[in-house]
This record gives C-alpha cells, structure tokens and sequence, in this order.
C-alpha cells in the first residue's frame, strides 16, 4: 500500500510519502493519522524555512553594521 499526501507550502513545494508491505493497510483511521501528521510535518517545513530566513537577514545585517563600524573607525 501507497500513500501520498501533499506539503503544500510557498517556498517548497513536498509530498509525504508513505508505504507498508501489507495491501490495503491504510484503513481510514490511518489515513486520518497520516492526514493529522501532514499538518505537522508542512508546519515544520514552514517553521524551517523561516528559520533559514531569519539567519539569512541576521548575517547580512551583522555584516552592514560591520562595515559601517570599521567605515566609523577610519573617519
């Protein structure tokens, strides 16, 4: 059995792919489960790529300051 459930979110288009050798092993119930862990897994991938923003922008404002501290040093 297969099981694919979309990630959708802006930065990073995923799917959460799961399988089990057994036919016809995702019962409702597990389906429901997979659809509720879905929800995490996208909000996580949110929360990731937000991250990875946020120390982008710390990098490029420490080196801004950086420079306009040496710039203030040398006047």
């Amino acid at each position: 059995s297969a099981l694919h459930l979309p990630l959708r979110t802006a930065e990073s288009p995923a799917v959460l792919v799961c399988v089990h050798h057994s036919r016809g092993f995702f019962t409702r119930a597990r389906v429901q489960q997979a659809r509720r862990f879905a929800v995490l897994a996208r909000q996580a991938l949110l929360n990731a790529d937000q991250a990875t923003q946020l120390e982008e922008r710390v990098a490029e404002r420490t080196a801004e300051l950086q420079s306009a501290l040496g710039a203030a040093q040398q006047a």
